[in-house]
């Protein structure tokens, strides 16, 4: 795995949180998956329509399922779309949610992968 996908989620962190149980932490990114792509579509949908209460509420349990995970860095990105919906402030929207897409298909591909070992 290169540095640059350890930046987005590394693998063995992850499976060390439990106890390097591989066949556990397969259960656990799909058990993500299963939610997350509802989650995903909910923010899809709030960004394009500018619904403000809607996008809270979707990047809010987005970040939670990121932070479950261990992708930290793509969790504080959720955060920063979070609060500027609930603050109102969409100036950097478009910007922001191009750079969260980028990383969470670059997170999709690595868990896709690995669920294929």
């Amino acid at each position: 795995m290169s540095e640059e996908n350890n930046a987005i989620f590394d693998i063995e962190v992850f499976e060390n949180c439990f106890g390097g149980d591989k066949e556990f932490a397969k259960e656990m990114i799909s058990a993500f998956f299963d939610d997350f792509n509802v989650r995903l579509e909910e923010l899809e949908m709030s960004v394009s329509t500018k619904d403000n209460q809607s996008m809270e509420a979707a990047s809010h349990s987005i970040k939670g399922l990121l932070i479950n995970i261990g992708a930290q860095d793509l969790s504080l990105l959720a955060k920063d779309i979070e609060l500027s919906a609930a603050e109102g402030d969409l100036s950097n929207l478009e910007e922001k949610f191009i750079k969260f897409k980028n990383g969470i298909n670059g997170l999709l591909e690595i868990l896709k992968e690995y669920l294929d070992k």
